[in-house]
């Protein structure tokens, strides 16, 4: 995996594209918005998740990562939460993903709008 992947990366809502998701690290100057989610992923394998809470504290979940192809990870989270992100670029202030199922790789997570939420 390219070394500019591992860092937090928090989620540019405004720059989304066609089901692809816009992230940029952490200390972006972002507009003003609420609750905006982000995820961490380490060189360890770890990744974490961050988002608001049930009471719009931050909270955070931990799972883990691993490399399934050169521009794809799949990420495991505690309970049904799996999920592979296909990396479509990455340099130090842009990460550019498409979000897909794991049980239905074909199908991106973005089809999905109201079938389940990162945070229930």
């Amino acid at each position: 995996m390219p070394r500019e992947l591992f860092g937090h990366w928090v989620h540019s809502h405004e720059e989304d594209r066609a089901g692809e998701e816009v992230y940029r690290p952490l200390g972006w100057r972002f507009p003003l918005a609420r609750g905006r989610t982000a995820f961490e992923i380490k060189p360890d394998g770890e990744f974490v998740e961050y988002g608001p809470g049930p009471t719009d504290v931050s909270a955070s979940h931990k799972g883990h990562w691993q490399a399934v192809t050169a521009d794809r990870i799949a990420v495991s989270m505690p309970g049904p939460k799996s999920y592979e992100l296909h990396i479509s670029s990455v340099g130090p202030d842009l990460l550019k993903v498409m979000r897909m199922c794991s049980w239905a790789p074909h199908v991106r997570t973005s089809a999905l709008a109201g079938w389940s939420s990162l945070w229930t």
